[in-house]
């Protein structure tokens, strides 16, 4: 085992056993790293190699201390040591970690009788030698095995005694000794030895360059808290995985050097647990329950079996709506949030209070005609004078949030905070507007006596649009409240309401508030209001989390999903396809959860590009340096040819013919000229990897100073995804189509958890959803008279 050094402030017992009138309380943090006391430290080896003198070792000693960066960072910040001499240190103390340990395993193995110390000093001397030589790093075992002085069994057996002494050192390090020793469980030591393994797999991960040491402490933290608190032993690779730190290739390709693929605690397949068991994930802080689908799983989920699942790993609070669980497992997403706590309200957070009437509580459009002008408060920011505990999805009461899940206040285009930061001003002339997440906006007034067509240009964005002509697709349009005589084409992302007096055409539109229109054309509308249509829907696709209101209208060849319910005039025609009418679905807040997961990955991309590319040339140096290792071997031979050759000239005193003398001058110029070759081109290879080492400190420069930005985006999205679920939450759908007029044949009707095709034309009905009569767990769609 190669250590990993870490502090963990986890706080929490892992082990508990009474003796007597007395508690012993075993932390997790003593028994996960033990360092051993004789293996030197990365200071210690630089001022041992001269890389560093006594005076620079004292400084980053002080240093240490006053900052949270290691002994080999501030290496590196000092400009002390190269990325190469810090690799050599590495690598010679690893080194020595497992020559410690092979000298205890030696020791193992004599006192069971599988070998004489003679073999053992003998398997040491070999492995000293190949490091030496060629900087490999074998184990004894390996050696031993190698050699046929021990079977693979019997290296096994002295492996896990050496691994229980070991356990048991650091525990009798951790509690005192006396009455009742402490005896670890089952669970906890296979814990450990997945831990172990996974110290080898983390070192290999920052190795490789596939993440950060920060991330792979953060990983190894989350991992130990689902233990503590769950009892889950979760694989280091698979959180990796899941907080997108590493690729699953990446996962696999190290866990196949492990030779760990095939397997997990208790042997169970890594992607596959048995009968395809659905994977939960809680969060670091349980605030969040996920759902992770095995690739190999065989059917749908089913929701019982989901919230089986949940219940079986403490999930009892904060479950999202059945409808919303059931939109994510229908299109058959592989990863999905299922549970979402109550975050805390601490004092000293920041309260709002808006100074212009709002159409919702917090947060909402405007009333029509509110106007302010610039420098006119818009709202005032107070603090918290009391604090709420909030609760997380184990149905434990929490009094913190982690920084990330904290809200943070914000002002949109047209407003801006004060420089106290205690009031909100309009930066123009406008409409006040509060959007869903509750940021304001001032939308300044833009008129449009004519169409906004290529010869107006573009429109300002963020502006509150009155277009008395057509709104033509000319250019994208961003805006706030959108009044136009007709649309057609165009793509339209807005804040605010939208209201066509005629009709919309062929228009791509995204807004938070609703759309009004008199007929809506081969379009598509994503809204989290309500669409209003006064005529007709045709061949349009409407996917809303309000209401669908056309009592007056048809709807014709479209895909209607409205959260709020449909409510038509009439439904499909006998000489077009199928119309597919949904109600009380979440299909829209889906669909946006999924742009904000894409936006992340997008977000994470510059960071990965310059992972994969500094991996890439952490394997030309590792390529080169092998060469090096080759030629450096030959060249030392070579060497050694030479010089006997030369002895034996100087030997020979006129011994043997004039030929074979001749032979042997003739195999020293030989040798000479193939040794200053070798020499040459170790020079030349050390010069392309001193440069190709130079790419890599620059590129991961520029992702240390990449990466505090994406971090904060990407936060900032966490937090609209958080934002957007509990605003969804508020807002229950309704399961209900309501059809005054005709409901064509083959229309296919879908409710929350149900769905149903029409075979035969019917007219003036309510589509409602139920559960089905004898079976509570599934659910029918029924047609009534209206």
């Amino acid at each position: 085992m190669i250590p990993w050094e870490e502090t963990l402030d986890t706080g929490t017992d892992l082990v508990k056993k009474r003796g007597g009138s007395t508690t012993y309380t075993l932390k997790l943090e003593w028994i996960i790293v033990k360092q051993s006391p004789d293996v030197p430290t990365m200071g210690e080896l630089a001022l041992q190699y001269g890389t560093i003198n006594s005076r620079q070792l004292d400084r980053l000693l002080i240093l240490s201390k006053q900052t949270d960066l290691s002994f080999v960072q501030l290496m590196k910040q000092e400009k002390l040591a190269t990325e190469y001499q810090i690799s050599l240190l590495s690598l010679i103390r690893e080194f020595l970690v497992i020559k410690r340990q092979g000298e205890k395993f030696g020791q193992l193995a004599v006192e069971r009788g599988f070998v004489t110390r003679e073999q053992v000093d003998a398997a040491l001397k070999e492995q000293l030698q190949e490091f030496r030589k060629a900087k490999l790093k074998r184990l004894i075992g390996d050696i031993l095995v190698g050699s046929g002085v021990i079977t693979p069994e019997q290296k096994e057996i002295i492996a896990r005694e050496q691994k229980r002494l070991e356990v048991r050192s650091a525990v009798e390090e951790a509690v005192p000794s006396g009455p009742g020793a402490l005896e670890l469980t089952p669970e906890v030591l296979d814990f450990l030895r997945i831990r172990d393994l996974d110290k080898i797999f983390a070192a290999t991960v920052v190795e490789n360059a596939f993440a950060t040491k920060e991330q792979v402490d953060a990983s190894l933290k989350s991992q130990v808290i689902a233990f503590k608190r769950q009892g889950t032993i979760r694989l280091l690779g698979d959180i990796m995985v899941l907080k997108g730190f590493l690729t699953r290739g990446q996962r696999d390709l190290i866990l196949a050097e492990q030779n760990r693929l095939d397997t997990v605690p208790g042997g169970e397949a890594l992607d596959a647990a048995p009968d395809d068991k659905i994977g939960i994930v809680i969060s670091d802080d349980a605030m969040e329950a996920w759902v992770e689908v095995p690739k190999t799983r065989k059917g749908d989920l089913s929701m019982a079996g989901l919230k089986a699942a949940l219940a079986g790993k403490g999930v009892v609070h904060g479950l999202l709506s059945d409808a919303l669980i059931q939109c994510c497992m229908d299109k058959k997403m592989p990863c999905f949030m299922a549970a979402k706590g109550d975050l805390p309200l601490l004092l000293g957070e920041i309260r709002v209070d808006y100074l212009f009437e709002t159409q919702t509580e917090g947060a909402g459009e405007n009333l029509p005609g509110t106007r302010v002008e610039r420098g006119e408060a818009l709202a005032t920011l107070g603090r918290r004078g009391t604090t709420t505990q909030g609760r997380d999805v184990l149905g434990n009461s929490v009094a913190t949030a982690l920084p990330h899940r904290r809200s943070s206040f914000s002002c949109g285009r047209g407003a801006r905070l004060s420089r106290e930061k205690f009031k909100v001003f309009s930066g123009i002339r406008g409409v006040p507007f509060v959007s869903l997440l509750g940021r304001p906006y001032v939308f300044p007034e833009v008129n449009v006596l004519d169409d906004a067509d290529l010869r107006f240009g573009p429109i300002q964005a963020f502006s509150d649009i009155k277009v008395t002509g057509i709104l033509t697709g000319a250019y994208p349009v961003q805006a706030g409240r959108v009044n136009a005589r007709e649309i057609r084409g165009g793509d339209i992302v807005s804040l605010d309401d939208i209201s066509v007096s005629i009709g919309i055409t062929n228009a791509v539109i995204k807004t938070q508030g609703s759309v009004r229109a008199r007929y809506i054309h081969n379009s598509t509308i994503e809204a989290f209001g309500d669409v209003i249509v006064d005529h007709e829907i045709l061949d349009s696709t409407i996917i809303i989390s309000g209401r669908c209101r056309a009592e007056k209208s048809r709807i014709i060849a479209s895909r209607i999903s409205a959260k709020g319910g449909v409510a038509a005039g009439g439904v499909g025609s006998d000489v077009t396809v199928p119309c597919r009418i949904s109600a009380g679905r979440e299909d829209h807040l889906v669909i946006e959860l999924e742009r904000i997961a894409n936006h992340m990955a997008r977000t994470m991309e510059e960071i990965d590009k310059l992972g994969n590319r500094a991996r890439e040339l952490k394997g030309e140096i590792k390529r080169i340096f092998d060469k090096m290792v080759g030629l450096k071997r030959f060249h030392d031979k070579a060497e050694q040819e030479r010089d006997k050759a030369r002895h034996h000239l100087e030997t020979a005193h006129g011994t043997g013919t004039d030929e074979e003398r001749a032979k042997t001058v003739n195999l020293v110029k030989g040798l000479e000229k193939r040794l200053a070759s070798s020499w040459a081109s170790l020079k030349d290879l050390n010069v392309r990897k001193k440069a190709i080492g130079k790419k890599l400190t620059t590129i991961k420069e520029k992702e240390a100073a990449a990466r505090p930005g994406v971090e904060a985006e990407v936060h900032k999205l966490e937090q609209e995804r958080f934002a957007l679920i509990e605003w969804s939450r508020k807002c229950p759908g309704t399961a209900e189509i309501a059809v005054k007029g005709t409901i064509a044949q083959e229309t296919v009707l879908t409710g929350q958890f149900s769905s149903t095709t029409v075979q035969k034309s019917c007219q003036g009905v309510k589509v409602l959803e139920k559960r089905k009569a004898g079976v509570p767990e599934k659910f029918e769609l029924t047609l009534k008279k209206l």
